[in-house]
């Protein structure tokens, strides 16, 4: 379902949503399970057919996420 609404949907509209929710999950300190649903709208949208492109653009961002959400 991720993955249709990030290749249907502009990405104006859909990368927002999804960049919030990454963020706001993966920087859960307290709940790992919260920080694992991070990584894994991180990883469905992140095809080249979905939302790649802009995910390019904020690579820094996303790759600090990656590397502290490794806690676990």
């Amino acid at each position: 379902m991720l993955y249709s609404y990030a290749v249907e949907i502009p990405d104006t509209v859909a990368y927002g949503l999804f960049k919030n929710a990454i963020i706001n999950l993966c920087s859960d300190q307290t709940d790992p399970l919260k920080r694992k649903a991070g990584l894994k709208i991180l990883g469905t949208i992140s095809d080249g057919n979905a939302l790649l492109d802009p995910i390019k653009d904020d690579i820094e961002l996303y790759t600090e996420l990656f590397v502290r959400s490794l806690q676990d």
